[in-house]
């Protein structure tokens, strides 16, 4: 199964599926699980974006490229 589709990300393209794999395959190779890492980044984006909403920011520009993910900051 897809790394992306295991993430949880349905819409993506077999570009998105190849690289994910390698990058994936790679950080096997240093002992990194990079669906955990992927997982804790997203999670702290969640975070630090409630953070500054409860303290009164109500503006976010958002840089990211891609497509939308689920929990997205949109």
């Amino acid at each position: 199964m897809s790394v992306l589709l295991q993430l949880a990300w349905k819409d993506n393209f077999a570009a998105d599926r190849e690289a994910a794999e390698k990058i994936v395959s790679l950080g096997a190779h240093m002992d990194y699980d990079i669906g955990a890492l992927v997982r804790a980044n997203r999670a702290f984006l969640g975070r630090a974006l409630r953070e500054l909403a409860d303290t009164g920011v109500r503006q976010f520009l958002d840089l990211g490229t891609g497509l939308p993910a689920r929990e997205n900051v949109h």
